[in-house]
């Protein structure tokens, strides 16, 4: 059985050297798929099935999919059922996920490593791949389990949103094996999946990745934390982390540069300041956000006028009622109110 699989990687070589060609003739003809599939399905020399196999992998496209299932869980040789694991990886069909997880279960290893490499290729070719990948590994007990999130691992910034995902809502070995794969990746590539994973907005996964970039200490992460906390369409557990991690990370917020933003002509950048200015406190802070309160956009001043109640800035008071008298977009008036009450409570103390 060695040389059979030396022989399969030998094919595998061969095939995916050939694929560059193919892909400049475009899929199969009709009359090539239907001799591969008969060849897959019906000849009796395995070197010939599995060359088959990897010629649908690469231009078989969805319609492969279910002949290299077949093939994988049913050829009576292990190299046809590996190259057949390996192919589905090529097909860019989603359906194929379900039975290469199931394949990582499987007794023979070389099988079993093959799968491994068909997940990773499937995952990065399919849209949300690697989030798509966890949904089905959260089905998936035991050590296949744990396989499936050691791919996850080997995506780099790709799998971290899946990652994060099975490390916030999996069971506890998911948990702790997908934390492991986290920790091991290197800190830029960590943060470059943490700050994506975060843009993505998924309840599940996307509050893990804010409290990470705080615990990771990096200020490059200081605008998308800044962003989140203050963007209404982010879940509310990723708007709380990301104060949470702006607060851990603090002492990086530089009130010089903070300053210089604030006069951007970009509204958002404005925006930014103001939150991160908030956060870091003093009566720098206090400065901007009264400026703030009268810019001409509205989202930065209403920051502003939260960010005066935070910092308790009771001199802020009749500003932001005077803002009040004069705007009427509900959710603008909303967080004025709530800043005129609060304010207005610490005076009468």
């Amino acid at each position: 059985m060695g040389s059979k699989r030396r022989l399969g990687l030998s094919l595998s070589i061969a095939t995916f050297a050939i694929q560059p060609a193919l892909a400049e003739t475009g899929r199969l003809s009709v009359d090539q798929f239907s001799l591969l599939a008969d060849r897959l399905h019906a000849s009796s020399s395995y070197k010939v099935r599995l060359q088959a196999a990897l010629l649908l992998g690469v231009a078989g496209g969805a319609d492969a999919e279910p002949l290299l299932v077949t093939a994988m869980q049913r050829d009576s040789e292990e190299p046809v059922r590996a190259a057949a694991a390996l192919a589905l990886g090529e097909t860019q069909d989603e359906r194929a996920l379900e039975p290469l997880v199931g394949a990582l279960a499987d007794e023979d290893s070389f099988l079993r490593s093959q799968a491994e490499k068909g997940l990773a290729e499937l995952a990065q070719s399919i849209s949300d791949g690697p989030s798509k990948l966890w949904t089905r590994l959260a089905r998936t007990p035991g050590v296949a389990q744990e396989r499936g999130l050691a791919v996850l691992g080997t995506l780099g910034v790709a799998g971290v949103a899946g990652l994060c995902a099975a490390a916030a809502v999996g069971g506890d070995d998911a948990k702790g094996a997908a934390r492991a794969e986290l920790s091991r990746m290197p800190p830029e590539q960590l943060a470059a999946g943490l700050r994506a994973t975060l843009r993505r907005k998924d309840p599940d996964a996307s509050p893990l990745a804010a409290a990470m970039l705080g615990d990771l200490g990096t200020p490059t992460s200081l605008p998308l934390l800044a962003d989140a906390m203050s963007d209404a369409t982010q879940p509310i557990a990723v708007q709380a982390q990301a104060r949470s991690a702006l607060v851990r990370l603090s002492g990086t917020i530089d009130p010089t540069a903070e300053e210089r933003r604030f006069e951007s002509d970009d509204p958002q950048e404005r925006l930014r300041a103001v939150i991160l200015m908030s956060i870091k406190g003093g009566q720098p802070a206090e400065g901007l956000c009264l400026r703030a309160l009268q810019d001409s956009n509205l989202r930065v001043q209403a920051a502003a006028a939260s960010a005066l109640a935070d910092l308790g800035t009771e001199r802020a008071l009749p500003q932001i009622k005077s803002l009040l008298a004069r705007e009427d977009e509900a959710p603008i008036v909303r967080v004025l109110e709530i800043a005129a009450r609060r304010l207005e409570r610490k005076q009468a103390q």
